[in-house]
């Protein structure tokens, strides 16, 4: 049975020399020393890597945080051509200190579909503002699917919005014959009440309203 070992960079970088076939994940990068440098150096030293420093998905900030990550190329460091065809891919990664079963899907999604658009496209593939566009279709599929994925554009599904009253508010089921074209499922809330149906409802107006301000 043949292996190939998988090994993060620190392992390789310290003390151990690690075998020619080895796959090295680089992970670490700041702003003082950057993951190019890493990703330069094993690249060099002839191994395959795969990176990760820039695609870890629990550093959430303000704003759509999922641009940073689809402007993320894993073969923009300086090298040779042979050494950028070592690097053999990417991986997003979640350190769970902060995350639970209750945020895990809406820290994911949508900043994971970024990553997979980056890393299954090529290279010129880069303009952020026709991506948008893509990515907001997947998030819509998702959500139809009932996984909260965060919004990327007005947070608007055409025939199904998560949690306003279309899909959330009266429990609407959405089937397959209803709409042939879309993904079957439920809203994964419960029932509302009468009370937050209607504050669902003034919440969608007033939504509205700022988005034609």
């Amino acid at each position: 049975m043949h292996a190939t070992c998988h090994k993060f960079e620190v392992y390789v970088t310290a003390v151990l020399q690690a075998k020619p076939d080895t796959i090295v994940e680089v992970w670490r990068g700041n702003s003082t020393v950057p993951w190019q440098h890493y990703m330069s150096r094993i690249a060099s030293q002839g191994y395959k890597t795969i990176l990760s420093s820039c695609w870890y998905l629990n550093y959430i900030s303000y704003g759509q945080d999922w641009r940073k990550y689809y402007q993320c190329e894993p073969q923009n460091f300086t090298g040779s051509a042979e050494q950028h065809s070592n690097v053999i891919g990417g991986e997003a990664c979640v350190w769970a200190e902060y995350i639970d079963g209750t945020n895990i899907l809406s820290t994911l999604w949508p900043r994971a579909s970024a990553v997979a658009e980056r890393l299954w496209s090529s290279r010129d593939v880069t303009d952020v503002e026709s991506a948008k566009f893509r990515l907001d279709q997947q998030r819509c599929r998702m959500v139809r699917r009932g996984i909260p994925a965060k919004p990327i554009l007005d947070g608007y599904c055409g025939d199904y919005e998560f949690g306003f009253p279309e899909s959330m508010g009266i429990y609407k089921q959405v089937t397959q014959e209803e709409h042939p074209n879309t993904s079957a499922g439920s809203p994964v809330w419960p029932r509302s009440s009468l009370t937050y149906t209607l504050l669902l409802i003034l919440a969608q107006k007033i939504v509205r309203i700022s988005y034609h301000l």
